[in-house]
């Protein structure tokens, strides 16, 4: 049952991911393509293909932190295609050591650009991890963190829709119906498709 539930949530902690939280160069335009490839249509090939290209942007690129937010949920991806339970669980690990490092890095950089795509990176992964993992509080806690940061950072509309939308149906689910509301609310300030849209409206009748 916990391998199963391992396989299955890969698909959905990715399925919603849009964050462009820095200006991007060329190589940083393709390599976020590659990770938008791997995360929508899957595979192998696809997630080392990203992989490799945001590894070759540690090397010189300007926004190393950012690349390792990327990575950490490359690695998490890979479970969903490892054949053995110790592989997947090993992936999973790993990415959760990838977050570990990535906190204590982002706690000496006190900028609240990289803290909010941290917690919006971290949280979104790790909501749906397993139980038995007991991620689910801390996750709670990072995407009400990085919804605190967003109102106070100049974000772009296309990233804040679905971040908040997500959000507030995670609310919900957690039966805080007011603030649920609340953020599905903010979800339709931003930019939303129409079926975003639709899910956004539900969650305010």
């Amino acid at each position: 049952m916990k391998i199963t539930l391992i396989a299955c949530i890969f698909l959905m902690v990715f399925s919603n991911i849009k964050i462009y939280s820095f200006q991007m160069n060329n190589e940083e335009i393709n390599a976020q393509n590659l990770y938008l490839e791997a995360v929508y249509q899957g595979g192998e090939k696809r997630i080392e293909k990203a992989e490799k290209a945001y590894l070759e942007l540690l090397k010189n690129g300007e926004h190393p932190l950012n690349y390792k937010f990327r990575l950490a949920s490359l690695s998490a991806m890979k479970a969903k295609y490892a054949f053995w339970p110790h592989e997947k669980m090993g992936f999973v690990n790993e990415s959760i050591r990838q977050f570990d490092r990535l906190e204590h890095e982002i706690k000496k950089k006190n900028d609240d650009v990289l803290t909010y795509e941290f917690y919006m990176y971290r949280g979104r992964t790790y909501i749906h991890l397993p139980s038995f993992l007991n991620k689910k509080n801390l996750a709670m806690e990072d995407m009400k963190k990085a919804a605190v940061l967003s109102e106070q950072l100049p974000i772009s509309p296309k990233e804040l829709g679905p971040f908040y939308l997500e959000y507030a149906e995670l609310l919900k689910k957690e039966g805080l119906d007011n603030e649920s509301k609340k953020y599905a609310r903010k979800s339709l300030k931003q930019s939303l498709s129409e079926s975003e849209k639709m899910k956004a409206e539900r969650l305010l009748e």
